[in-house]
Formats: C-alpha cells, structure tokens, sequence
C-alpha cells in the first residue's frame, strides 16, 4: 500500500473489512475506488468474531443453565435445611413431651404421697377410735353382767315381796276375824332373810333400792316393812293395816318399775350384742362400715382427690 493509498482515508475512518477485488471485477468498477488487500490477521478475527458470536448466541442458554444449577443447589440445600429445622423440632417435642412426663409423674408422685400421709393420719385415728369403742364394749359387757344381776335380784326380791304380801294378807285377816287376839304373834312366820346379797359390790347396786326402802317406817332386814302386830283395837289393826297396805303398794310399784327399767336397759344391750355378732357373721363390720363411710365423705368433699386415684378403692 502505497501513500496515495493511504491519504484516501482520513482519521476517522473506520474500516470493517477488507474484500479483495478480482480483476474482472475491477474493471466494472470506479476509477477512484481504490482496493486494500486483507491483512493476514483478519482470519484470525474473523475467527474470534464467529466464535464470539456464537458465546453471546449461546449465552442465555449458558446462563439458564448456570441458573437451573444454581437454583438445584438452592433447592437441595433448602430441603437439606428444612430436614434439619423439623428434625430439631421433633427433638424439641419429644424433649418437651419428656420433661411434661417428668412433671407429670412428680406431680402424682406428690399427690400419692399426701393421700398415702392422709390416709396414714385416717388409720391412726380410726385405730385410736377403735380402741376407745373396744373399752367402750367392754364395759358394756361389764354393765350388762350387772344388770343381769340386778335384774335376777329384783326378780327374787319381788317375788320374796309377793309371798310377804300374801302372808301379811294372811296374818291380817286372821287378825281381824279374831279381834280380841291382841297378842304377839310375830314369831309365827319364819324370818325373811332368803334373798340377802352378799359382797360389797352388791350391796353398792343395791343403794338406791335401799334409800328408798329407808324413807318408810319401821323398814326390815329386807327392804320391806314389818308388820306391826301390837293394835290396842280392831278399828285401830285395820288402819294400820290399810296403810301398811298402801306402803307396801307402793314399794311394790317401785320395784315393779325399776325392775321394768333393768328390763328395757338389758333388751337394749342384748340388741346392740346382737348387731356386733351379726356384723362379726358377715365379715364386715360396724367400724369398718364406719371407715367406709368416713371415706366416701371425704371423696365427696374432695373430688380431686378421686380424679387422681379413679380406680382406688377399699375392701
């Protein structure tokens, strides 16, 4: 290329190739067109251009793909995360699961032991109890022993009062049918000394009769009040008789109801000994019924109690 070759192009020219003019064609063309013969780099830029050309063609499908890679890894490690996070979740339940459990037992735990103090302080006292009621039957066996014993001493003592009555009916109608017969005629009947008691014991129960007895005049070995047989006349022995009569009534309806009095408290007794050996028959009883029952009322008092314990029961 020589230098008019050169000053063709000013500084501003920018050439983009470079074509090589064959000779038939030169003569088609201007006079003033002038022809540059391609340098020997421009297959190698041609070359890179075409290979440029196809890396930006290309370049959304490489960038897809990095993209489609990229967003695999994402999602791997999101699940890889994800996998992670619920499994610490189900760890953290199972641990809160646990520690509830624990709390739970330690709850019932210490609500067993306070039943377990409860009914521990139940069976010291109903122990105590029992022994107060077992004294309490034993010296109502004792009582009973000595009403029967009573009861069997008013009886003998009525009837030795019955047979004096009759006596003394006796005597005093034999006194009246003859009344110039003044004289004494107690040496007739035999001492009524049959039904004595002996013993301190007897002669104790027996105070009160004897208190009573001790109220009317002229009172005998016996209780019962002697009959004067010393009258001045008849009109005289029937009045004193009537009243000693009267007296004697009295007295006898004394006896009569204490004795009635003895009877009901030995009917009581004998059913309450009836009750015991009938609960002792049956295997159950009067103080466990009781304990039963003082247990009922206090589940009822307390239901919590019984939701803690559902299935406790007592036999």
């Amino acid at each position: 290329m020589n230098q008019e070759d050169v000053e063709v192009f000013s500084k501003e020219t920018f050439l983009t190739s470079v074509k090589r003019i064959s000779e038939s064609a030169a003569g088609n063309r201007n006079a003033n067109t002038i022809v540059i013969e391609e340098a020997p780099a421009m297959a190698l830029v041609r070359e890179k251009h075409a290979q440029l050309h196809d890396v930006v063609g290309s370049l959304s499908e490489k960038i897809s793909a990095v993209l489609a890679r990229q967003e695999r890894d994402f999602l791997a490690a999101y699940r890889a995360h994800m996998y992670n996070v619920q499994k610490e979740l189900h760890e953290m339940r199972e641990k809160i699961h646990r520690n509830e459990t624990v709390e739970n037992k330690s709850e019932k735990i210490k609500k067993i032991e306070d039943e377990r103090d409860w009914y521990r302080k139940e069976a010291l006292r109903l122990d105590a109890f029992t022994t107060i009621m077992t004294k309490d039957l034993k010296y109502m066996k004792e009582n009973l022993e000595a009403i029967e014993e009573d009861r069997n001493w008013l009886e003998k003592q009525l009837k030795a009062c019955k047979k004096q009555n009759k006596l003394l009916r006796a005597e005093l109608d034999v006194r009246l049918s003859v009344p110039g017969n003044n004289s004494d005629s107690g040496g007739v009947f035999p001492p009524f000394d049959t039904l004595s008691r002996s013993g301190s014991r007897s002669q104790k129960r027996r105070g009160s009769q004897d208190i009573t007895i001790a109220a009317t005049p002229a009172v005998g070995a016996h209780g019962l009040p002697h009959l004067n047989l010393d009258v001045t006349s008849p009109g005289q022995s029937a009045t004193l008789a009537e009243e000693r009569e009267e007296k004697l009534k009295k007295h006898l309806r004394t006896l009569k109801r204490e004795l009635q009095r003895k009877s009901n408290e030995l009917t009581t007794i004998k059913r309450q000994q009836r009750m015991l050996r009938r609960d002792g028959g049956t295997g159950q009883s009067l103080l466990e019924r009781f304990f039963l029952q003082c247990v009922d009322s206090v589940k009822e008092e307390h239901p919590s109690t019984k939701r803690a314990n559902p299935n406790l029961t007592f036999s």
